[in-house]
């Protein structure tokens, strides 16, 4: 079996644009990462957690394809950013521009990555934006989360041929039709 899962594809795809794009801030996957703090970036804090939250099943959305998609996946996870100005450690606006900015960055390269052909036009929808108030009078920074719902595809078995994959469906193109016409049984 094929090993693509959707919301690793789209992390590892955001956590190099952001490398690439945005040096010195990390990014982070698994239920710990958030409220850790030593797992910052470049100034402290600079900061992306991709925390994976659930997920419902649907049909499958995909064309047929080798190999077949069984079911859908909508993996939701939470993303985090946590970002801060240290040039102004006490405006609120600074921090809020630092933290927005961090968020969309983010946003960018997770739409970058899921409109690839890498990733195979991953499905992915946004909700639940929020920002987390910290303690008011020590707070270090400013930390936004939302959520992303990410449709990754549960496959089937690789089929080395067309005779492979009809065999195990129980579905068979006889020669002398057209492709459209199926043949349900044995041969």
């Amino acid at each position: 079996m094929s090993e693509v899962l959707g919301l690793l594809v789209l992390f590892e795809d955001v956590q190099a644009r952001l490398a690439a794009e945005s040096p010195g801030v990390a990014v982070r996957f698994g239920w710990r990462e958030a409220p850790q703090q030593i797992n910052q970036g470049t100034g402290r804090a600079n900061r992306v957690v991709f925390e994976p939250s659930g997920g419902s099943y649907s049909t499958p959305k995909r064309l047929p394809q080798n190999p077949r998609s069984l079911r859908t996946l909508e993996e939701s996870t939470t993303v985090y950013c946590w970002g801060v100005d240290t040039t102004e450690l006490h405006s609120d606006l600074a921090q809020y521009r630092a933290a927005r900015l961090l968020h969309d960055s983010v946003v960018r390269a997770v739409e970058l990555s899921a409109r690839s052909l890498d990733s195979a036009n991953i499905p992915v929808t946004y909700s639940n934006f929020a920002w987390i108030e910290p303690d008011r009078e020590r707070k270090f920074g400013a930390e936004c989360r939302f959520e992303i719902s990410v449709g990754c595809a549960i496959p089937d078995s690789v089929f080395e041929s067309q005779d492979d994959a009809q065999a195990e469906m129980g579905i068979f193109l006889d020669e002398t039709l057209d492709a459209t016409d199926l043949i349900v049984g044995d041969p």
